[in-house]
């Protein structure tokens, strides 16, 4: 009879190691797609005019399914005419599998096409068709608003990965790097955040996700259950020494370095962005016809 008895309680915790291992296999698959999904949304951007490389994202719009909107750092996008984007093309599973690229024009006769909300932001973004003028190009990924951390929701200590092309750096040819951080602070004031991560040039625009990978309680999870994205890169902070001499008080060399402190303007400064795009090319849509 103890032998039945124990007989039973080792195939009873067999079992439940078993769907432990199921559970586990599933939950990792799970992080993985959408770890996927976060990469392959990070956009190689090439400013022709001035040869500099950055990063940036597709969102896609509430009012309409045919145009994407693109979001990088304004900077990229002033003194230049024409970006290039380099786009990743994914399978069903979000594995990038290869790229296609697109001329992207900013000056419409003589006219400005993209848009930033403010000069203190560094953050613009311009509308494009969806087809690319009926380019057969393959899957490829855009965000959901829905995706938008609000500002508020933010707090220091969350860990977060930002995914881009650093010093122009890709991965067997196509795929971002990641690089990992925590958010050091977020400025109510300013509305920027700073990140304890190191950001360098092709950093710019790169998009900054919630790290998944266990790092957020279900707690957060059920209140904000698919928001994951908390804005992009903007710059890292420089850190200045200035080289005195002492004979003749005078600074004779200034030098900077990474702080390891990167800004990032936050995704709820997208959507108001978006509205006043849509409402710009709503407006320029009608004085054409």
């Amino acid at each position: 009879m103890l032998q039945r008895a124990f007989l039973m309680i080792l195939a009873f915790m067999i079992s439940m190691q078993i769907q432990t291992l199921k559970c586990y296999s599933s939950d990792l698959e799970d992080l993985m797609i959408t770890d996927r999904i976060f990469k392959s949304t990070a956009i190689r951007v090439y400013a022709k005019k001035r040869s500099v490389v950055g990063t940036g994202f597709f969102s896609k719009l509430q009012q309409t399914d045919s145009m994407l909107m693109f979001i990088s750092n304004k900077h990229l996008f002033e003194k230049d005419t024409v970006l290039e984007l380099i786009i990743p093309v994914v399978d069903s599973a979000y594995r990038i599998v290869d790229t296609f690229d697109i001329l992207i024009p900013l000056l419409k006769k003589g006219s400005i096409l993209y848009l930033t909300p403010s000069d203190s932001l560094d953050i613009a973004a311009i509308l494009i068709k969806k087809n690319f003028g009926s380019k057969n190009v393959g899957s490829f990924s855009s965000l959901p608003t829905n995706f938008y951390m609000e500002f508020e929701t933010l707090y220091t200590g969350m860990k977060v990965k930002f995914y881009g092309f650093p010093l122009d750096i890709t991965v067997n040819r196509w795929s971002p790097l990641v690089r990992s951080g925590i958010i050091a602070g977020a400025d109510s004031i300013s509305r920027i955040v700073y990140l304890d991560a190191q950001a360098f040039g092709g950093s710019s625009g790169s998009p900054v996700f919630l790290d998944n990978m266990g790092s957020l309680s279900r707690e957060f999870t059920k209140i904000h259950p698919s928001k994951y994205l908390v804005g992009i890169i903007s710059a890292y902070k420089p850190y200045v020494k200035r080289l005195l001499n002492v004979e003749t008080n005078k600074i004779e060399m200034v030098q900077t370095e990474n702080s390891g402190i990167a800004i990032v303007i936050p995704a709820s400064e997208f959507q108001s962005l978006a509205d006043s795009l849509w409402s710009k090319h709503a407006r320029q849509s009608m004085q054409e016809k």
